[in-house]
Formats: structure tokens, C-alpha cells, sequence
């Protein structure tokens, strides 16, 4: 193992004990890497100006342990150093271990002292990646607005309580092993691509994808274009109605595909609603990669898409045409509700993604809330942050989940006001029961949105039962709006943000230059890092 190797073993070690939150096992790693640095440094150089660099690194990684003895792995300074924050205020790890001039040292912890560091110039950010550059402060405008001072509401504050900063990452996985949940989904899709590369192949068998809202469907076409390699076109066919407009929209959208004339995966969402006739017209392009259509002037058109993967995906698996299902059949996946541990995970690591603490009391609160849908998951964070920074606070905790779920309406079992008008409408009516577009009616919501956004959850939650005469109550339902609540969800151990094995990105981290050789740790993307985002 060379000496990029194995400084690389241990800036990731020590990264992943501080993801982990475990405090002792990171200052434990930066003792190892200021060993691993003085001892490389020595083997070449014996001047004054050595001791003094070996010196300082000694002095200043020093100073970080005793913020994470004294203020714990939150403090904003520790967050810089690793990476998990962007704040050009602070020195980075990247700048600490290349000594650069315009950062200052870190001045020893005492309760008074205000954040040391990024004094006498700008921290450059060049270690960042493309994603991470993005959130780079912008210039200040030649008039700065004045800002009245906050004063700080939580404990340690050492200045006015800023905004939470956020990490720069929106959490959507960046590849199929960082995917949380429907883990039988993606080894079989991975299978197939690795199968698909020793072929030389750039394509995979038609895939389809049943599932209800927020299971990952869009983001798992995402990945596996990203991991063929190709470009990925996507359309949203929920809009689609038996109308010309929605003819030449498919027709445009084959065009466009065609003269690229380049490998692609073809991603569309919501087939079922693609009128029947579109649907067929679907086939000749599975079969043959070309999709036939005839103009208003009955003239045959024939569009030849050589090298694509197609991936239909849908909540309702009933209204896709049999013959379309049949040309999938190799590739067709059932998406699984996420388990509570998934969810907690997914919660973490998002909470995380943006600078924020939470406890397990929260992500109890959180989990029997999100309808095991991701995109419950990304409202609930969002509201969530912004409540904390309104507060001055990096921790969200019991009271600010409350205070969210209170403002929204949502109950202990994730049921919303819509929800509990239509349990209400059915256990109002005489008969028991009612049509599927007697209820939409009744609660004033459109069938389709009726079908789609509220009746599968009521349906997995054993609320409505579906007869021969319609949709009624069950025993279930009629104790819980009585009073009596279904059992809570037992308790289970919060999950860390990264497991040992894996790591988040890793900045660019350059070890000093004692033999004439540069060798940097170059940025990695693993498994459950923190921008990972299922949908």
C-alpha cells in the first residue's frame, strides 16, 4: 500500500467515525493522521521550516480534538474539516494539511472564544466537486443590506446564531448501491448490467416498474441509465389524453430520441394513463426499435431507435395493456414499501445532508408519518429546516417535529384532513359503502387524484376494503376514528448516517510533497453517503 493508499485508509476512517458520531473513535483517527503525517514528513526533511510544518499540524489538528472533546462532532468547525458543511469562514481539512497561508490556526477552546479559522482572506474550495462548488458564496453586493443581530438560542453559541448551512447535496443517490430500499430490485438490475457490459452491450431487456407514489421509480431509471453509461430521456405521461396534441407529443418525443442517434434509456412514468392506442403503438417499438405512427394525412411514418433500454413504470400495473406487460416480462419489478429501518435511515441521512441533528424521538415521529413515501420524507425535512433556522438551531428534536406536524395537519398514523373527510364520508353514509367516484365527489377531489393519492394509502393501511358493491369501511377504520388507536410502532435504535464499509464523498485531500511526487486522495461516492434521495 502506497503513501496516498494509505492516508487515504485513514482520512476515510476517520471521516466515517465522525458521520457515525462517535467522538472518541475521530479524535482517535486525527492523532493517527497527524502520526501518519509527521512521520512521512521526517523521512525527507530535517530543516527548521520541517519542524515548524510538523509543528503546526500538531498544533492546529490538536485544537479540532479539543472542539470534539468539549462541543461534540455538531460544531460547525468540525463540520467544515471534514467536508459535511461549506462555509468559507472556516479552514477545511484540505487546507490545514497543505498549510495554506491564509488560514490562521485554530485558537485553543475556551468556553468565550468565537470560531477560529478563514482569518486574513477566502478559504478556497477547490477540493469540492461539481455539485458541492455550486453552493460557493456569492460576491456581496456593493451595499450590503444591514442585518439586525440574533441573539443565540442554544447553548455553546459563541456569536449570533446564523442559518443552518447546508451541505450542498440534495440527497439523490448517485448510484443503484447508494439506493436505500427495494434491495431486490437493484441486485437484479445490477446483475443484468454487469452482464450487459461483458457483452459490449449499452442496453438492457425492457423494464417494467409497479409501485405505488414515492417507492423510487424515477430515481432508479435515473440510475440505471447512469450506470449504462447513456443518456436519459424522460417523459411524464400523466397528463396524456386520446387528443391529437397527445399524439404529436409522443411522436416529437420519439423524434427528438432518434436523431441523437446514441444509446438512451427511455423513461416513462405513469404508462397506464397513455390512452390504449398510444400504448399499442408502443409495440412495434419494443419489438423492432421502431415506433410507427400514421400523420393526419395518412401518411406512414416509421422513427428506428437503434440502441435504448425502455422502463415504463406505474401505480396502476391493471390499466398497462397486457401486450405491453408481455415485452417486459424478463424485467417487470413489484416495489416494496420501505421498512421502518429504511426510513430511518433515509431520514438521517437527509437531516444530515443539510447540517441537522435529530433525535430519535423526532424520527419516530417522522417514520409513522411518511406513508413510507419519500416524497412525505423531502416535505417533511424541508418544513423541519425551516423551522430550525428560524429558531437558530441545528437540532431537530420532538417540540420542532410537533410544531411541523401541527402546522400540516398530519396525524400520528400520516392521515391528512382529505384523508379523514373520506373515512368520515364512508362511515356517514347509511348504506356502508359507496363508488370510487361517489367518494371523490363526496370530498371534492378528482377521480384520478382520489385513485392515485389518497385510496392506496387508506387501502395498505387496512382503512377501505373494496367489495362487489364498492369501497367500505374496516373494523380497523371505524375503532380508529371512534377512538381506539391501532397499536404504535415498537421503538428500534437510530441507524448512523454511513455504515464502516462505505463513505460520503470525500474531498480532495493532497498529502505535503517531500519527494517530489503529488499524490492526493481523489474523491469517492459510496454506498449511503449523504446525498442520497429516493423518489
Amino acid at each position: 500500500m502506497n503513501a496516498s493508499e494509505q492516508f487515504r485508509e485513514l482520512y476515510r476512517k476517520t471521516r466515517n467515525a465522525a458521520l457515525a458520531n462517535e467522538a472518541q473513535k475521530t479524535i482517535d483517527g486525527i492523532a493517527e493522521i497527524v502520526r501518519f503525517l509527521s512521520d512521512r514528513y521526517t523521512k525527507d526533511v530535517d530543516t527548521l521550516m520541517g519542524r515548524a510544518k510538523i509543528l503546526y499540524w500538531q498544533q492546529t489538528f490538536g485544537a479540532y480534538s479539543q472542539i470534539i472533546a468539549k462541543y461534540g462532532l455538531s460544531d460547525r468547525r468540525v463540520k467544515k474539516l471534514f467536508g459535511f458543511i461549506v462555509d468559507d469562514s472556516l479552514p477545511s481539512f484540505n487546507d490545514i494539511v497543505k498549510g495554506a497561508e491564509n488560514v490562521a490556526p485554530v485558537a485553543p477552546v475556551a468556553p468565550a472564544t468565537p470560531a477560529a479559522g478563514g482569518q486574513g482572506g477566502k478559504i478556497s474550495i477547490d477540493f469540492l466537486s461539481p455539485s458541492e462548488k455550486k453552493w460557493e458564496k456569492p460576491e456581496e453586493p456593493a451595499e450590503p443590506v444591514p442585518v439586525k443581530p440574533v441573539e443565540p438560542r442554544y447553548p455553546g453559541a459563541t456569536k449570533p446564531a446564523e442559518s443552518v448551512a447546508k451541505a450542498g447535496k440534495s440527497f439523490d443517490p448517485d448510484s443503484l448501491e447508494e439506493f436505500i430500499g427495494q434491495s431486490h430490485v437493484v441486485r437484479r438490475i445490477l446483475a443484468e448490467i454487469k452482464a450487459a457490459n461483458k457483452r459490449g452491450e449499452r442496453h438492457l431487456d425492457h423494464i417494467l416498474l409497479f409501485g405505488g407514489r414515492g417507492l423510487g421509480k424515477s430515481t432508479l431509471m435515473k440510475l440505471i441509465a447512469k450506470h449504462l453509461g447513456v443518456r436519459f430521456e424522460f417523459m411524464d405521461c400523466s397528463q396524456f389524453n386520446n387528443d391529437v396534441a397527445s399524439k404529436r407529443a409522443i411522436q416529437k418525443f420519439f423524434q427528438n430520441i432518434s436523431r441523437l442517434e446514441e444509446p438512451v434509456v427511455i423513461g416513462m412514468d405513469e404508462i397506464h394513463a397513455l390512452p390504449k392506442h398510444i400504448q399499442t403503438s408502443l409495440l412495434t417499438l419494443l419489438n423492432d426499435r421502431n415506433f410507427v405512427y400514421l400523420d393526419e394525412n395518412g401518411v406512414n411514418h416509421v422513427i428506428h431507435i437503434e440502441d435504448f433500454t425502455f422502463i415504463g413504470a406505474t401505480t396502476d400495473p391493471q390499466d398497462v395493456l397486457m401486450t405491453v406487460r408481455d415485452r417486459c416480462k424478463n424485467l417487470t419489478f413489484i416495489l416494496e414499501p420501505y421498512s421502518p429501518e429504511d426510513l430511518r435511515k433515509i431520514l438521517v441521512n437527509k437531516f444530515t445532508a443539510r447540517g441537522l441533528r435529530v433525535t430519535e424521538g423526532a424520527l419516530d415521529l417522522c417514520v409513522g408519518r411518511c406513508r413510507s413515501s419519500i416524497r412525505e420524507i423531502n416535505s417533511f425535512v424541508k418544513g423541519m429546516d425551516t423551522l430550525a433556522i428560524n429558531a437558530d438551531t441545528d437540532l431537530v428534536d420532538e417540540a420542532v417535529a410537533n410544531e411541523y406536524f401541527s402546522h400540516t395537519g398530519i396525524d400520528p398514523i400520516g392521515l391528512t384532513k382529505k384523508d379523514l373527510e373520506i373515512l368520515y364520508a364512508l362511515l356517514e353514509n347509511p348504506s356502508g359503502v359507496m363508488s370510487e367516484d361517489t367518494i371523490a365527489s363526496r370530498v371534492g377531489l378528482d377521480l384520478k387524484i382520489y385513485k392515485s393519492e389518497y385510496e392506496p394509502y387508506l387501502i395498505y393501511i387496512g382503512f377501505i376494503q373494496i367489495t362487489g358493491r364498492g369501497r367500505g369501511l374496516t373494523e380497523r377504520a371505524m375503532a380508529y376514528l371512534k377512538g381506539s388507536n391501532p397499536p404504535a410502532t415498537p421503538e428500534r435504535p437510530i441507524e448512523p448516517p454511513v455504515s464502516p464499509e462505505s463513505s460520503a464523498d470525500l474531498p480532495e485531500v493532497e498529502i505535503p510533497d517531500t519527494a517530489n511526487e503529488t499524490e492526493s486522495v481523489p474523491g469517492e461516492n459510496k454506498a449511503g453517503n449523504l446525498n442520497g434521495d429516493n423518489k
